[in-house]
């Protein structure tokens, strides 16, 4: 088993693309050829909220990721909201436009109770438990199923110390380039964030276990991104957003953000108003073919990570 101790996810995106270079075996899969590391892969965040990945190589799309992270929080699981962000996610769809292994639903309606407001109360009547696991695998459906939408992620465990809540995700198929130190850094610190702002605990370790981390060399230049070279954390200075201030209202401002993006509101959570409706604005505004415009409203988004990557993105697109 390989192991990458990194300090957020721009270290551990080369940290892992290294890997891949020096270890890596060709195989196989239902999606074409892979590169992939022979053994399980486990990655440590020491710094989880350090979720925006910079390197302009890899190209991530900040309005996905982001979006995508509120929208599994809000236990969604239609196509409807997050296909505005990437319109390839229709297709993994099923007839009715739902995923049948969306996280979020799993997270919270699937299993016939609310997950997240279970492990919350365990967490916090029991600081010493270690039954605090989080389903995203249903061996009832999952198994055996026949889905463009299976979870890749199965698991996560969390656990506390006296200042901290710490979490291990399990993966049992992780695309290096789009999943572990894509999507998946994002959307699974968000979610240790949120906990752990519930429960009154700072953020701890973020642990990935990937049992098959693979790249698909095929795809446009997913071959040169194993010889990038790690150009230092771009982090030091930046100024972000915490994600709650106000844990009673935070799930139900959420509700009211994803089924009305555009639309500003009162809340008592900055989130809603100073990072996600700005960057909706800025969307909406590239979307349109409005480039200028849509650099202006970037100076709205008061998280200077976020707001750097989402200038960065559209000016690429721009030139």
């Amino acid at each position: 088993m390989y192991t990458i101790l990194a300090k957020n996810v721009n270290d551990a995106f080369y940290q892992g693309m290294s890997l891949l270079q020096n270890v890596g075996v060709k195989g196989d899969s239902r999606n074409g050829p892979v590169i992939q590391v022979p053994t399980p892969v486990v990655t440590t965040y020491m710094r989880p909220k350090e979720r925006v990945l910079f390197c302009p190589e890899r190209d991530a799309n900040p309005f996905f990721h982001f979006m995508e992270g509120l929208w599994m929080l809000g236990g969604r699981r239609d196509s409807t909201f997050v296909a505005q962000f990437n319109g390839r996610m229709n297709e993994y769809a099923n007839a009715e436009g739902d995923f049948d292994g969306a996280y979020g639903y799993r997270w919270r309606t699937h299993f016939g109770y609310d997950q997240l407001q279970t492990l919350i109360s365990m967490l916090k009547n029991d600081p010493n438990t270690r039954r605090a696991v989080l389903a995203m695998w249903d061996g009832d459906v999952d198994l055996g199923r026949s889905s463009l939408d299976i979870p890749c992620n199965t698991h996560a465990y969390f656990r506390r110390d006296r200042y901290s809540l710490h979490m291990t995700v399990c993966c049992r198929s992780n695309d290096a380039v789009w999943g572990a130190y894509g999507a998946n850094a994002v959307h699974m610190s968000m979610l240790q964030e949120v906990l752990a702002a519930m429960i009154g605990c700072d953020v701890g370790e973020y642990n990935q276990f990937s049992n098959n981390m693979h790249l698909y060399p095929e795809v446009k230049n997913h071959r040169e991104l194993l010889t990038l070279t790690d150009p230092g954390n771009p982090y030091p200075g930046l100024i972000t957003h915490v994600l709650v201030n106000h844990p009673d209202t935070w799930f139900s401002e959420l509700d009211t953000f994803l089924r009305a993006p555009e639309v500003p509101f009162q809340c008592k959570n900055g989130l809603f108003y100073y990072v996600a409706f700005p960057m909706y604005r800025v969307w909406q505004c590239y979307k349109k073919g409005m480039g200028r415009e849509a650099l202006a409203w970037v100076d709205a988004i008061e998280d200077e990570a976020w707001k750097l990557a989402c200038t960065q993105w559209i000016q690429r697109r721009l030139k």
